[in-house]
């Protein structure tokens, strides 16, 4: 058992606040490195989460099919481990865009070298691995994380794609207009403007939705892989 997952009692600075909301912060959001850092972070989700989601998936596959000779069992709680692997990487994960620790819940013991009397460690071995709480909120998480972490894309993706889409209107628009028009056909002066204005106001908008998108990633895995704030 690893000792990064027994210092729940362990003291930590206390969480800071969440930044007010201003129409200064708004503006300056693109700019800000934290959404730099909520980009990366949805793009290493994606990844993280979709190791522990197809890999638990393969390997309870491969435990279901053994269970009846048995060896399936630990294959099974093998991929309760990976989850808990899973779950190491997403507190980091969320300690690197918001910087606040995030405490990680208690653990069984979990000893996985068997010695005698087998019967009283086979016992042990099954509590710690299957009727520890804790590692079943790990694997819930990387059951409904993967999905989530597929539409957090998904949302950014689209959101920056409209930004940059008008972005490049604007750019052929200008072109066009310095050019006489498009085949013959002029392009109202209003037209490059419209789209710049929409532009500049979308790229804040999605500097804000990116930034939001980690913190609703965060309170999830504060409330399923940490232990209430409050208490740490």
């Amino acid at each position: 058992s690893n000792p990064m997952d027994h210092n729940a009692g362990a003291p930590t600075a206390a969480p800071t606040a969440a930044p007010a909301l201003s129409l200064r912060s708004f503006l300056l959001s693109p700019l800000d490195p934290a959404t730099g850092r909520a980009a990366l972070a949805v793009l290493i989700g994606l990844a993280v989460l979709g190791v522990g989601f197809n890999g638990l998936f393969i390997i309870w596959s491969i435990g279901g099919s053994l269970i009846v000779v048995l060896v399936g069992i630990p294959v099974i709680g093998a991929g309760i481990e990976l989850c808990r692997y899973i779950a190491r990487a997403e507190r980091w994960r969320m300690e690197v865009v918001d910087g606040r620790p995030m405490v990680p819940h208690m653990y069984r013991p979990l000893d996985y070298q068997p010695k005698a009397p087998y019967g009283d460690w086979l016992r042990q071995y099954a509590e710690a691995q299957f009727l520890d709480f804790s590692r079943w909120r790990d694997v819930v998480y990387v059951l409904i994380g993967f999905p989530l972490a597929v539409i957090e894309f998904a949302v950014m993706v689209a959101v920056w794609a409209i930004v940059f889409g008008l972005f490049m209107g604007t750019v052929v628009l200008l072109a066009g207009l310095g050019a006489g028009g498009f085949e013959g056909e002029p392009v109202p002066p209003i037209a490059p403007v419209i789209t710049g204005v929409m532009c500049l106001t979308l790229i804040p908008v999605a500097a804000f939705v990116t930034r939001g998108l980690m913190v609703a990633q965060r309170a999830i895995a504060q409330t399923l892989l940490c232990v209430d704030p409050t208490e740490a």
